[in-house]
Formats: structure tokens, sequence, C-alpha cells
């Protein structure tokens, strides 16, 4: 089934503070025991000047996918998926992510704050056997996923061979190399 959006419910701080940058936040929800806080209650009057409906509540987790949520719970607009075709068109020399087999949303959440260190906000996800796009990579990303543009593919070898007809270069990441990927000299213009 093709994503119509992700990121609906968006949890912790840095992820809220994130979608509230990008204009995405509907209603906050505020933890009562995290309310006073700096940064929790500047970021609550930040959504209220900004006419976002921001409701205390006793105990956010109740609301939450994850089981810390830093007493911060949003719902949003979704985020609307590209196509595979799209991440190519948005960058010369065309360069993306492309996540296979990664089943952990906090893993997923920490390969998009890494491509987005690296100068590739360009993310392509498995439909099937993967890990989900929800609220645990939204929190794990830390407000990478903000920045990103995600698409779904259905076969990450098939994507790799529609990337090849089209010009693009595959390389294999694997955390025991040699290189990293912020030295890569493939993506130097």
């Amino acid at each position: 089934m093709a994503l119509t959006g992700i990121g609906d419910s968006v949890e912790g701080f840095h992820a809220v503070a994130a979608a509230m940058t990008a204009g995405r936040i509907l209603e906050l929800f505020v933890d009562a025991s995290r309310e006073s806080r700096d940064d929790v209650s500047s970021l609550a009057e930040s959504a209220r000047a900004s006419g976002i409906p921001v409701t205390v509540v006793g105990d956010v987790r109740a609301m939450a996918h994850t089981t810390a949520p830093q007493g911060l719970v949003a719902r949003c607009r979704p985020i609307r998926p590209v196509t595979l075709e799209d991440l190519v068109d948005m960058h010369t020399p065309a360069s993306l992510v492309i996540v296979d087999h990664v089943e952990d949303p906090h893993n997923l959440g920490a390969i998009v704050r890494s491509a987005v260190a690296a100068g590739i906000p360009r993310i392509a996800v498995p439909s099937r056997r993967g890990a989900p796009l929800g609220g645990a990579a939204f929190k794990a990303a830390a407000g990478a996923m903000e920045l990103v543009s995600i698409a779904e593919i259905s076969s990450v070898a098939d994507a790799v061979r529609r990337l090849g007809s089209r010009g693009v270069w595959t390389v294999g990441l694997d955390s025991g190399g040699q290189t990293s990927i912020f030295g890569l000299d493939l993506l130097a213009e």
C-alpha cells in the first residue's frame, strides 16, 4: 500500500520543534509535569502565538508511540512522499540513500540524521519489511525527518536497476567500511 503521508504524530522535543519550524503542527499536547520547563514552555508559547491549539494533559504517554515522548506529542499535517525519480531530479549529481533491511525505527531515524548531516536529504525506503516511518523514527531522527524527501519503493533491487538506467551510480555502505560517508569523493561536484 502506498504511503499517503508520514509524520502525522510526532513526539520528543527536537522532533516537535522541527515540525513547528516546518509549519506542520495542527495541535500540541504538553505533559503537565513538563509544562514549566523553559524549553517546553517556550515551544508551547510559540505554538499558541501561531494559532496552534495547545492542550496540557496529565500524561502524554497514552497518546505517544514511544515510551519516552519527553512530555510533548504533536498532531501534524503529514509529509507527502515523492517518487524515486523525483529524488534523482532534486540534486545534481544525483545522490540519495536507499534503506534496506532496517527494521528498527531508531536505526532508521539515525540513518536519516546521518544522511542529512552528509548533505544527502533524499531517502528511499521499502514499502515492506522495513522500519515504520512513525513516531519512534521521527523522535530518533531528532528533527532531521523534516529536512528529507522520502520515496517509498517496492523493491530495492528494482530501484537500483532504475537508478542505473538513469546513470546514477550505486555505492554500498557497510559499518565496517574503510571510508566514511563524509569523505566519499563521489559526491564532490
